[in-house]
Formats: structure tokens, C-alpha cells, sequence
């Protein structure tokens, strides 16, 4: 198959369409068998292409002096000769003869006059391929995206190989897969409300794109819409990554069950459903706990007290291991989380001033006090104890870094962690 003879058509202007001025359309021969010999487009880009009337499936047989007819006038429509060419074809009636009466009219510039008339063509000969490509050619340049895209569609459907096979699939990737990855970079650079407005563009074209609706309903997320991504997202039913965003979401509302149900769903061998399985289940029993509890977890600055709390809460294990003598403080008495600071102490978990017999439970805690008790903890547990990271090193997931003032869920998570690695 190949590409014949090419001739410049001035492309109109129109609101939000990606032509500026002196763009141009260039019409091309795309022969299936022989054809006229490619002429020299001197240096010009082929910038979007239709075939001859002559070419593709779906056309109703002609004779002879017909077909010759409408080649002759093909060869001077190519040589800018238009009204030459209309005039060859002005007697003949055929399905081809037609479309390339259109195509001579394309050469002055596309209108909505000669798309509507190639909509019509389209609904008399819905199986010639050229007809489909060639509307959507028009539709492009006028900015009709859906109209272009529907048409490219139909066309590949109909003409599955050859020079305009793939055109379906570089408008999808321009308009629909191309946006939903700007829609994302916008989302990481923190500008939802853009990333909203570039994706609802891709979705006007493909209402049933996942990927569209997924980066939709982050952005919505992004500008605290619930509701707005909860329907979104409910579209896609058990696709893993909709799954884990109404997980998130459920868990931003603190209703844990909700999100265990939901994380409970995933495929067994995802990546991220045990520990956010785990980490819904732990919190949820948190939630479930004294308010002391919820306290410790959600400190900014953690004290000596939050820190015992968070230790015995998230390892109950240790309140019954034996060993230890238990240290008479006079500064933990009548405390809610007295028995979670004698378990601490008792263990040599934590420390206790021996001289005043105080704890000092009030007392903002330091990251490496944090990262001793942690170690404590796992050396008593069984656990693997955790990677620090190195005090210059970038903080990424292969390492655990405490920065201060200590936070709760920044304990949360290192112990978690230990605990999923060690496997228990």
C-alpha cells in the first residue's frame, strides 16, 4: 500500500481547535493497489491525510470510464486544480464520485456545511471506509473532537490495515490517554482544579475510561468533594486502584470498617493490600480504645506517657511478658496510662530517673528515644528490628526515619512496618 500525491488545504480557524494560523490539511492518496505515481511534496509535513475515493472497503462497484474519470480528477484536485477536477466527476453519481466532490470542497477549507454533508454521506454508505476518514479529517480541523474520534473508529473497524489503521488510536492517545497523564502530572504538582478541567475532556470523549475516571476522581479527592469522587469511583466496582482510593477515603473519615471491607476486596497478591489491610484493622482497633489511646496516636509531639501508650497499644503482647521489676514512680499515679508505662519500664523499654523515682510522663520524647524503645520492643518481640535511615540519606521506603518533635502515626507506621516484615 502507499501514499500518493498530496495537496495543501488551508485549515480554518475556529474556537479550541489546535490550528493556528498557517497550519495547513494536506490531503492524501492512499492506494491499495498500484495508483498514481507519489508526486514530491517539497519538504511539506504531512500533517493529517484521506484517502481517494478510490481506495478502501465499502465502495459500490462503477465501471470503467467511471473509475478513469474520477482518477483523472483526483490527478488535478492534486495538482490544484480544483474546479478542473469537479468538473470531470459533474455527471457521474456514484458513492465515490460524491465523496470526492466533497473532497474538492475540502480544498477551499472545511465548514460545518461540508461536515454535516459528509454526515450524511456517511449515514447513505456507513461501510465505506474513506467516507469515515475523511469526516473525520473535517471534524478534527473544526475541532469536533467526538465527531473525529467516533469517525476514526468506525473507519479502523472497517479498514483494519494500511497507512490510516491507526489513526483511531493516535486521536485517543492525543485526546483521552495523552490528557489523563497531564491530569496527573497536574494532580503532582498540586493543581487539582486543573487536573479536574484537562480530565473531563478526556471523559467527554470516553465516558468509560478507567484510567480518566480514576485521575477525575483524585483530583476530586484533591478538592475535598466526597461525594462527588465516592460516585466516580463507584462506576469502576472492584478495580484495585478505585478499591484502594475509597479505601483512603474511608479511612480520611475514620471510618475504618468501612475501609477493612473495602482493602478485604483486593486480589490477595496486590502489593499494597496486606499492610493496608493491616494498618486499617490496627486503627480500627485504636479507634475502639480509650481516648488516651486515640490521643497518643494522633500527637504531633508525642510525649514520654503517648510513647509507652503507643508501644503497649499497637504490641499487647508485651503486657504479659514476665521478667523485669516493676519501679514505683510517684509522677504516674491515677494516670489513664499508668499500666502501659509500668509495662515499659518494667521491661527496660523505656527508661526511669532512678534518683527521684520520677518519669517525667509529660516530657516531649526525642527521635532517638523513640528509635531505642522501638528496637526494646522489637529485641523482646521477636521482631526484625527496623532500617534507620542514615542521618545525611534521602528518606525513601527502604528506610524508617523519626524526625522531631516526634509524631504518633510516624511511630504507627515504623511498627507496622516491623511487624509486616517479621511476618507476624
Amino acid at each position: 500500500m502507499t501514499v500518493g500525491d498530496c495537496i495543501e488545504i488551508p485549515k480554518r480557524n475556529h474556537p479550541g481547535a489546535s490550528a493556528v494560523l498557517g497550519v495547513v490539511l494536506l490531503v492524501c492518496a492512499a492506494c491499495q493497489t498500484g495508483g498514481p505515481p507519489p508526486a514530491a511534496t517539497s519538504g511539506t509535513q504531512l500533517a493529517v491525510a484521506v484517502p481517494s475515493p478510490l481506495t478502501g472497503p465499502g465502495r459500490e462497484p462503477i465501471d470503467t470510464t467511471e473509475r478513469k474519470a474520477i482518477a483523472k480528477a483526483w490527478g488535478k484536485l492534486l495538482s490544484g486544480r480544483s474546479g478542473e477536477a469537479d468538473a470531470t466527476v459533474a455527471r457521474f453519481t456514484s458513492s465515490q464520485a460524491e465523496l470526492l466532490r466533497i473532497q474538492i470542497s475540502l480544498a477551499g477549507g472545511p465548514s460545518v456545511e461540508l461536515q454535516n454533508r459528509l454526515e450524511t454521506f456517511v449515514e447513505e454508505y456507513p461501510q465505506f471506509a474513506a467516507g469515515w476518514l475523511t469526516l473525520s479529517t473535517a471534524a478534527e480541523s473544526l475541532g469536533d473532537e467526538g465527531t473525529a474520534l467516533q469517525a476514526a473508529r468506525r473507519s479502523s473497524r472497517l479498514w483494519a490495515s494500511g497507512p490510516f489503521a491507526g489513526r483511531a488510536d493516535d486521536l485517543q492517545y492525543r485526546w483521552v490517554t495523552g490528557r489523563v497523564e497531564r491530569s496527573r502530572q497536574s494532580l503532582a504538582a498540586g493543581q487539582p482544579m486543573e487536573a479536574l478541567s484537562i480530565v473531563e475532556q478526556a471523559l467527554a470523549l470516553d465516558p468509560d475510561s478507567q484510567p480518566a475516571i480514576l485521575a477525575r476522581a483524585e483530583a476530586l479527592v484533591q478538592l475535598q468533594q466526597g461525594p462527588e469522587a465516592e460516585a466516580a469511583l463507584s462506576q469502576l466496582g472492584a478495580h484495585p486502584e478505585a478499591l484502594i482510593l475509597r479505601a483512603e477515603m474511608a479511612s480520611a473519615r475514620g471510618n475504618w470498617q468501612h475501609a477493612m471491607d473495602l482493602l478485604g476486596a483486593l486480589p490477595d497478591d496486590h502489593p499494597v493490600k496486606d499492610r493496608s489491610l493491616r494498618r486499617a484493622q490496627l486503627m480500627w482497633r485504636m479507634s475502639i480504645l480509650p481516648p488516651h489511646v486515640q490521643d497518643a496516636v494522633n500527637s504531633e509531639a508525642v510525649t514520654r506517657e503517648q510513647l509507652a501508650v503507643i508501644l503497649t497499644a499497637m504490641v499487647p503482647s508485651l503486657e504479659v511478658q514476665i521478667g523485669g521489676t516493676t519501679p514505683l514512680m510517684t509522677d504516674v499515679i491515677d494516670l489513664p496510662s499508668q499500666r502501659a508505662i509500668l509495662t515499659a519500664t518494667r521491661l527496660d523499654i523505656m527508661s526511669v530517673d532512678r534518683v527521684s523515682m520520677l518519669f517525667h510522663p509529660q516530657t516531649a520524647v526525642t527521635g532517638f528515644e523513640s528509635q531505642t524503645a522501638i528496637e526494646a520492643v522489637c529485641h523482646i518481640s521477636g521482631f526484625s528490628p527496623p532500617l534507620w535511615c542514615e542521618a545525611e540519606r534521602v528518606h525513601d521506603d527502604e528506610c524508617n526515619l523519626i524526625k522531631e518533635p516526634v509524631k504518633g502515626m510516624d511511630l504507627v507506621e515504623v511498627l507496622l512496618s516491623v511487624e509486616l516484615r517479621t511476618g507476624t
